[in-house]
């Protein structure tokens, strides 16, 4: 047994088997990209990277899905469920009636048991937690809120055009529609302490979030992170640092907090740093590793307040 509550583990005690995501793009963009709040999107960003293989620009959703499933089942073949995973760009970030029909769009195979929502606080208004609601009552659901730091001067660093505050105020109105919610934290923004970085998990402990995706920095070509870490203005941690960072924040967690993901990788063509990141089983095994050195667990310092 691994020393922390994953996502897989939940799913499986849930439909009583393996459970494949299928990823989905609706070609919907960001508040911080398209000037509804800024321009130019977080600078580590570049959503080429998000694409799954089966994904083409012009593939309408159940296509998307056909293929998706089909790429699974190809090494998988007894898998019978998946979740349907709309990632790329904020997929709340659009009109009301789009979102019906793409999120209906997701669900229409019937081998799909469940979706997954990822957006961003400021992309939640009434008319979105409505619908929101509908789909929590007709199937498993999962909203995924992108924060990544608990420190707003972070999240300047980083053109996240939203404040931690706000990301609050839409965490606490997803829970009280019981709507599970997983936080999307990074460790290794640039200028963030591990002092600050720990200061994540004792925000996040003290709102309705019941999961978290920890992802460590990578730096994806073609974007404003790649231009400073050519010139020398930000270094990637090493693999070590990650691991000893992931580790201290996972023991600071609540218990009961679904663990989703504990890495990110892109693929080597559009990595730039570090080279480590790019190896998924790798840096899962380090983390591993050093929770098995410590011989530590998720919430072994968590203290109830």
């Amino acid at each position: 047994m691994i020393p922390y509550l994953s996502f897989n583990q939940v799913l499986r005690e849930h439909f009583g088997g393996k459970v494949f995501r299928v990823t989905l793009n609706a070609g919907m963009s960001c508040p911080n990209v398209d000037g509804t709040r800024a321009k130019g999107g977080c600078t580590f960003c570049n959503d080429d990277y998000l694409l799954a293989k089966s994904f083409h620009k012009l593939m309408p959703i159940p296509e998307q899905l056909a293929h998706g499933i089909h790429y699974v089942k190809t090494r998988h073949p007894n898998t019978s469920h998946f979740l349907a995973y709309f990632q790329n760009g904020t997929n709340t970030h659009a009109p009301i009636e789009r979102l019906r029909e793409v999120f209906a769009q997701g669900l229409g195979q019937p081998e799909i048991v469940g979706i997954i929502i990822s957006t961003r606080p400021d992309s939640l208004g009434e008319p979105v937690l409505d619908l929101l609601s509908e789909l929590n009552e007709k199937t498993y659901l999962w909203v995924e809120l992108g924060l990544q730091s608990a420190q707003d001067r972070i999240l300047r660093t980083v053109n996240r055009a939203h404040t931690v505050e706000e990301f609050a105020i839409a965490a606490k109105k997803l829970g009280a529609r019981s709507i599970r919610t997983c936080a999307h934290m990074i460790i290794g923004l640039p200028g963030e302490t591990p002092e600050e970085i720990l200061e994540g998990p004792n925000f996040l402990n003290q709102l309705p979030i019941a999961g978290i995706k920890i992802h460590n920095l990578f730096v994806t070509k073609h974007t404003a992170l790649e231009k400073d870490y050519r010139e020398g203005r930000y270094t990637p941690l090493t693999l070590d640092e990650y691991a000893g960072l992931c580790v201290d924040y996972l023991e600071r967690l609540r218990p009961d907090m679904v663990i989703h993901r504990l890495n990110a990788h892109g693929p080597a063509r559009l990595t730039a740093a570090p080279e480590w990141s790019i190896n998924k089983l790798a840096t899962l095994n380090a983390v591993h590793e050093e929770m098995a050195r410590r011989q530590t667990w998720q919430g072994k310092l968590y203290k109830l307040k």
